[in-house]
């Protein structure tokens, strides 16, 4: 788990690596990205395209082993940032609702 003392966020992180779906709620657009890291309130992924500040993703995680379980849920993207390759992107989400 990632902490630090000077941590502010409310949840835990998780460290978890593995690919997952989206769709992005306005255009239905549906494509995959790596997962970096979740929390009880978020999570943060690598993607090959950059999104919109507020832009609504529906997001379905199967990492495929016992221990993680899977998550079908809606995010708020609320950071993106250009990784160093210039060809791909940090993103951070906000979990907005979970569906069952």
């Amino acid at each position: 788990m990632l902490r630090h003392e000077e941590e502010r966020r409310a949840a835990l992180r998780v460290a978890v690596s593995c690919k997952f779906n989206y769709s992005e709620q306005v255009s239905g657009r549906v494509n995959n990205a790596t997962l970096s890291n979740l929390s009880a309130s978020g999570i943060a992924f690598q993607a090959n395209e950059p999104f919109e500040l507020g832009a609504l993703l529906d997001v379905r995680l199967e990492p495929g082993n016992t221990l993680t379980p899977s998550l079908d849920a809606t995010i708020e993207v609320v950071r993106v940032d250009t990784c160093e390759d210039l060809r791909s992107y940090n993103v951070a989400g906000r979990i907005t609702q979970i569906h069952h």
